[in-house]
């Protein structure tokens, strides 16, 4: 059953939509995920729209601040215009392979949420020049600071 959650309901059953999985994932994981659990190949708004997956997935500028560069060899950021060279590629995909490595353990719950937030911390740091701030791999690092944080307040 479809339950419309906006006021413009869809015509025909094309125009409704369900997310089946984190809408906050990387594109390739979104579709693996959907493929193996659900058997199709998902063509909705958000797995269309090249823009924001470039966004989602994105390395930071080596020399602006607020640039992003789409995550593949020789990319351009979108500011400023810099080419990336192949150390900053190197650093930022790095950088990305410990985020993705280390996902796993900030989820695990036998792991003291102390552990956790330290190696949270070590990661945003690494972040910093090399994931883009509207990057989805810095996502769960932040929910897990987020939550070390509230724990401290109690």
């Amino acid at each position: 059953m479809l339950v419309p959650v906006s006021e413009q309901i869809p015509s025909s059953l094309q125009g409704a939509c369900h997310s089946y999985i984190d809408e906050l994932m990387p594109i390739a994981t979104r579709r693996e995920a959907l493929k193996k659990k659900y058997q199709f190949d998902c063509a909705c708004e958000g797995c269309l729209d090249e823009e924001r997956n470039i966004r989602m997935e994105a390395w930071s500028c080596g020399i602006c601040v607020g640039g992003l560069v789409p995550n593949k060899e020789g990319a351009s950021c979108t500011l400023c215009g810099w080419t990336m060279s192949r150390d900053h590629y190197e650093l930022c995909r790095a950088a990305e392979e410990a985020a993705i490595a280390s996902r796993p353990k900030i989820e695990n719950d036998f792991i003291a949420l102390e552990t956790k937030k330290q190696l949270c911390e070590k990661l945003i740091e690494l972040f910093q020049d090399t994931i883009h701030t509207f990057n989805v791999h810095r996502i769960p690092f932040l929910r897990c600071l987020y939550i070390a944080s509230l724990a401290a307040q109690e």
